[in-house]
């Protein structure tokens, strides 16, 4: 076949109608034939049927690995819806029993049901009491008495208008002489505060007092200048 092209490439060379064409050039049209001729050259192709078998192979692996990936994952969503069933269960079970022992339990402090109240009535079944609250404590007031000598014996009170109830009295001598203190109230009631103390001494009484007006002072002769009086609001 090689040889049929050359010669009618030569004719057409003499004839003039066809340029020539290179030796180069019929070597190569030759050889390329020729390889598209060669059992080797076709075989060329076997090894890419092999390698696509071969790259499918691991496809398939793959495959399954995710398959079964997905199948432990639907397993573990399973596993997981049952247990919050679960939870979800146990959680009104328990709010269930809560409510009834709030409805059925009986306050604290409060008689059962079917006993006698102090009152002498009777409480029916199912009756739940509840105990009054406590009255709230008196109101606790603090005052302080103060004795000094500024040309004359003085005694001055940290505050004059207290609210009735418990009220404690501290009383403190800063003058060089000797006093005591006594209280007066409403109704001639006479308590006494401190027993004669010196220059520094210190003293403190608790007492009741009610709405009114009451009067601190020393009892010694000569100190009728040191009284002072507390207003006592209801």
């Amino acid at each position: 076949m090689a040889r049929f092209v050359a010669i009618v490439l030569a004719l057409a060379v003499g004839a003039g109608g066809v340029p020539a064409v290179s030796a180069t050039a019929t070597a190569d049209a030759s050889a390329t034939s020729g390889a598209k001729r060669h059992p080797a050259a076709a075989a060329a192709g076997r090894p890419k049927l092999y390698a696509t078998a071969a790259s499918a192979k691991p496809k398939r692996y793959a495959t399954a690995d995710s398959a079964k990936a997905k199948r432990c994952t639907k397993r573990q969503r399973a596993r997981l819806r049952r247990c919050r069933a679960r939870y979800r269960m146990s959680a009104k079970r328990l709010s269930g029993l809560a409510s009834h022992v709030a409805t059925t339990a009986p306050a604290a402090g409060a008689p059962a049901a079917g006993t006698t109240t102090p009152e002498g009535m009777a409480t029916p079944p199912g009756t739940v009491l509840t105990p009054p609250p406590p009255p709230p404590p008196p109101p606790v007031s603090t005052v302080g008495a103060n004795a000094y000598d500024m040309g004359g014996f003085v005694l001055r009170l940290t505050k004059t208008l207290l609210p009735a109830g418990n009220l404690t009295v501290f009383f403190t001598n800063h003058d060089v002489s000797e006093h005591n203190l006594w209280i007066e109230g409403p109704g001639g009631v006479l308590e006494q505060i401190s027993d004669v103390v010196g220059e520094g001494g210190t003293a403190s009484r608790a007492i009741a007092v009610t709405a009114g007006s009451w009067r601190l002072f020393c009892s010694l002769p000569g100190h009728e200048a040191m009284t002072r009086n507390l207003t006592v609001s209801p």
